[in-house]
């Protein structure tokens, strides 16, 4: 495989883990609305998008997350809801290395999809 090749490859990797962390996080606030339990996080995302400026973008997506990992509210939902699955899939350690280890590639460049903090 060529470099060009790898960095192609690499490239679509980095663009999928983008676009699942993305319909992650809309997910999460659609089961969170369904629950009538407001995220601050969604703020940021409201004022991007009636300011005009540009629209959402992978770290309000992430704040999204990462708040829906801690909420209480949520956290307060019947066991059988299915927001306990991404809250369960985003608080474990797995979840918590892949993060630190995508905020920097794998050559060195910074990523824009990492969100919380190697713990």
């Amino acid at each position: 495989m060529s470099a060009g090749d790898q960095q192609a490859a690499y490239s679509a990797i980095l663009e999928t883990a983008e676009i699942l962390l993305c319909y992650t996080a809309l997910l999460a606030l659609a089961l969170a609305w369904e629950a009538r339990i407001p995220l601050g996080s969604t703020a940021a995302i409201k004022e991007k998008l009636t300011g005009g400026r540009s629209g959402p973008g992978l770290g309000d997506w992430a704040a999204v997350l990462q708040e829906a990992a801690g909420n209480r509210q949520l956290r307060g939902l019947p066991h059988e809801h299915p927001i306990h699955g991404i809250r369960s899939l985003l608080a474990s350690q797995d979840a918590a290395d892949a993060r630190w280890r995508g905020s920097v590639g794998g050559n060195g460049e910074r990523l824009s999809w990492s969100f919380g903090s190697r713990r």
